[in-house]
């Protein structure tokens, strides 16, 4: 993308609009199993701003989103992935984790960290990329998807049935002050393996690994 399309996508940016859609996406409960009724909504908000959806269908009755901006096919294909099912509750909330609320620069809510605002961000950015008028060169999907705490059930069931694009983003939230890669590779090596202990990288710190 040129720098010119660049600065069109970005004057496009809203972020009471994207403070809205995170308080949104926190109204709705989606424990582990429970997504549908999430799915179902998100489906309805990218329909009814003229994206391509598929609700997918899981396992019988569980589904998941996803949407597609098609491009002309001259670039490399794109998704934007994030999961939409939550973490169970931690005790301690004062205030009601499904009725959102901002306070000072941060929105507060069930799911919010892990990672309703990284949905809302991935959705939110290619919404700023219809509303520019921008033409992709390359297909653009987004991927709402179930069972992230499940070993990435979801995202399984998407690259199984079609949906391999070139590259991802996973917008799993971390912080502004660090670049982490989560699962990544390299084409030029067939293996790469480390010695250590799994974790989400909102926990790498607690979690001892080799430097």
């Amino acid at each position: 993308m040129d720098p010119e399309a660049a600065e069109r996508v970005l004057q496009q940016i809203d972020q009471e609009e994207l403070v809205d859609l995170g308080k949104s996406l926190v109204r709705i409960p989606s424990f582990i199993g429970e997504e549908t009724p999430l799915a179902r909504w998100v489906a309805s908000y990218l329909s009814a701003r003229g994206y391509e959806v598929e609700l997918q269908e899981v396992e019988r009755g569980w589904f998941q989103t996803v949407a597609t901006v098609k491009g002309s096919g001259r670039d490399p294909s794109l998704m934007f992935n994030g999961h939409l099912d939550i973490n169970p509750l931690a005790l301690g909330w004062t205030r009601d984790p499904f009725d959102p609320w901002v306070e000072g620069n941060r929105l507060h809510g069930a799911g919010i960290r892990n990672m309703k605002s990284g949905v809302a961000a991935m959705i939110h950015a290619a919404e700023a990329i219809r509303k520019s008028g921008v033409s992709l060169a390359g297909d653009l999907v987004i991927a709402c998807v179930l069972a992230e705490l499940q070993g990435g059930l979801g995202t399984k069931h998407l690259l199984d049935n079609g949906y391999e694009t070139d590259a991802a983003v996973v917008t799993e939230p971390y912080g502004a002050h660090h670049v982490v890669t989560k699962h990544g590779g390299m084409t030029i090596f067939p293996y790469i393996s480390r010695v250590g202990i799994p974790a989400e990288t909102t926990s790498m710190v607690l979690t001892p690994s080799p430097r």
